[in-house]
């Protein structure tokens, strides 16, 4: 939650980028003076009346067309008409006439973020300091850039810089804290806050980004006092209500974020960042809703929302199944503000599925999870088969797996090991894309991954005499993931789903502490993290059991891969890859999903999972 420094710059009328001279003028004579006539006369109307300052514009650079000023302030009067393609065209044509002025790279830099591209708008922002190094308002919006990007001592260093010369500055101080907040240094963050509350009293949006930080920092009565006491200072405040609600939605009180974002929304229906947060907001208390349908639609139809927010909309094309829509537009997950932090830059092209790779090598790299990685190694057959060399880069915890499943001539970790010589390179989740994968043509074949038999009968050994059916579970993963508190279930509420009988096995490496009690009074359940040590040594374990019970986690498609049968547990609004309205995955033939029907409700999904169990101890239920 940042405030982002975005004054636009003007400059003055100067004749093709230099200064303008008395001999220029007389050389250019009436037209010179008519268009700087008409020039003055539109910035007096570029506020009130952009459309009409556009049109005296557009009159002046016809009689001085080498005049920068103009596009300038044609672009501005763009801005304010909320045509922002048409504005960046104007800015740049002013860069072409006067490349050195910062003002203009400044100025793009601002349309480029507006358009969804923050690697471009980042190389206008370092051109603007470049030329105008006192700019310190584009030191801010680069650390901003670059604290989205997750390069968080390049993003402190600008605010640092910008801190130093203006200590006052109140953007660089609360973007530096929300900046704290992003990197996990939550307690520095809110003891920031703290002092940046006292020194600037009743600004909302610095109580609602501490309101932010205390969420972060577990604080969550803190937290809604502050979100209470920042919408009490400004109720009607636009800003205000749709930081609020974000907040709120963060927290889980999504109909109360709800209730602000639609009022939100009639009142300004064309604002993207508002549109947005519906949409966001519908779909995770309400994803099968026309209304949720339809504020995705209406974002999709709002032209300076479709860079920023494609990311967004793809993800519910595909949780929707429109694959061939939706793999398109997850590519733009690289420029989306919570998109991969692990972008690759080879000096060979990206395999498209165009390029012939008989007798090529490629290099197929992770990008985000370790779940994310597990699915999508199975196109590694189909790759192969179109004759390549398959080298595979994932985290060290999957390297022994990927190597026993023999999906790749060379499984490399990236940090321990230098990269080969490659003709091509791909990203693990653009893989659907490059063949075309739509609803009918998942290849789901499995298992593509295999357990050691080794392994698997060292477990078998320590696992002792089977009594009973060998059940795995998983019910919360890491805390860290942003969509964690909707996917985990708190194990008092979990346990009570497990009757007694079968032999249950946690599948956590580790277990939380507010668990580690808990767990004492249920000693049918074993773990084993000491042997638990990477996804090989689960695989193994699993290969063990009879049944995989897990939320949506690594683990649940580690079982699906392997072929295992696997009850997986959904929320409401589930990760695009498990579609909506199906007990069934076409990624994982052996998979049953287990869905709420209801915002945050656990209840039925659970005696839905106690009932199941209870079948299969009675051999009616085939897991």
């Amino acid at each position: 939650m940042q405030t982002l420094s975005e004054p636009l710059l003007f400059e003055p009328f100067i004749l093709g980028g230099g200064p303008s001279t008395s001999g220029q003028q007389s050389m250019i004579g009436p037209e010179l003076a008519q268009s700087q006539a008409l020039f003055a006369r539109a910035l007096t109307l570029i506020d009130d009346q952009p459309h009409e300052a556009l049109q005296l514009l557009d009159r002046a650079a016809t009689l001085a067309p080498s005049v920068a000023a103009i596009q300038s302030a044609a672009h501005s009067a763009l801005v304010r008409l909320g045509r922002t393609q048409e504005a960046l065209l104007r800015i740049e044509a002013a860069i072409r006439l006067d490349p050195d002025n910062g003002e203009h790279h400044y100025n793009r830099a601002i349309m480029l973020v507006r358009a969804g591209r923050p690697a471009d708008a980042e190389a206008s922002y370092r051109q603007a300091i470049t030329h105008d190094p006192d700019n310190l308002d584009a030191f801010i919006n680069l650390g901003n850039i670059l604290a989205n990007a997750r390069r968080f001592s390049d993003a402190l260093a600008c605010f640092d810089h910008v801190i130093t010369r203006r200590p006052a500055d109140i953007d660089a101080r609360n973007n530096r804290l929300n900046l704290l907040v992003a990197a996990g240094e939550v307690e520095q963050a809110c003891e920031g806050f703290s002092h940046l509350v006292r020194d600037y009293p009743g600004r909302p949006t610095i109580m609602l980004n501490f309101a932010n930080a205390l969420r972060a920092a577990g604080r969550s009565e803190d937290s809604a006092q502050w979100v209470s006491l920042g919408r009490s200072l400004d109720p009607t405040g636009q800003t205000t209500r749709l930081h609020a609600a974000k907040l709120l939605l963060a927290q889980g009180f999504v109909f109360d974020a709800l209730a602000a974002l639609r009022a939100l929304a009639n009142e300004l229906p064309q604002d993207e960042s508002v549109i947005a947060s519906l949409a966001l907001a519908l779909r995770t208390c309400a994803p099968q809703s026309s209304e949720t349908h339809e504020a995705f639609l209406r974002l999709q139809s709002l032209p300076s929302a479709v860079e920023r927010w494609r990311t967004a909309i793809g993800q519910w094309k595909l949780l929707n199944g429109n694959f061939s829509e939706g793999w398109l537009d997850y590519e733009a997950r690289w420029n989306a503000p919570d998109g991969p932090r692990l972008r690759r830059d080879y000096a060979v092209p990206q395999w498209t599925g165009q390029q012939d790779l008989t007798g090529k090598t490629i290099l197929v790299h992770f990008e985000q999870g370790a779940g994310d990685t597990l699915q999508f190694s199975r196109y590694l057959r189909l790759i192969r088969a179109r004759g390549a060399r398959v080298v595979l880069e994932v985290p060290h915890a999957l390297e022994s797996i990927m190597v026993d499943s023999g999906l790749a001539e060379q499984v490399i970790t990236g940090h321990a090991q230098p990269t080969p010589m490659i003709d091509f390179h791909c990203p693990m989740m653009s893989l659907p894309l490059a063949f075309n994968t739509v609803l009918d043509s998942v290849p789901s074949h499995t298992p593509y991954l295999v357990a050691d038999q080794a392994r698997s009968e060292q477990w078998q050994r320590r696992l002792g005499e089977r009594r009973a059916p060998r059940i795995g579970l998983v019910w919360n993963g890491r805390r860290e993931n942003t969509r964690d508190a909707g996917r985990s279930i708190g194990f008092m509420q979990f346990m009570r789903a497990l009757p007694l009988g079968p032999d249950y096995l946690c599948l956590q490496p580790e277990i939380r502490r507010e668990d580690a009690f808990l767990m004492n009074a249920r000693p049918d359940i074993r773990h084993f993290a000491d042997g638990l040590t990477d996804y090989a040594e689960t695989a193994a374990l699993i290969d063990q059991l009879d049944l995989v019970i897990s939320v949506d986690t690594s683990v649940a498609h580690l079982a699906g891969a392997l072929n295992r049968p696997v009850w997986i547990l959904l929320p409401l609004d589930p990760d695009f890859r498990w579609l909506l309205g199906r007990s069934d995955s076409p990624w994982y033939p052996s998979a049953r999903l287990f869905r709420q029907a209801d915002y945050q409700d656990w209840t039925a999904v659970l005696a839905q999972v106690r009932k199941g169990i209870e079948s299969l101890m009675d051999g009616s239920e085939v897991a």
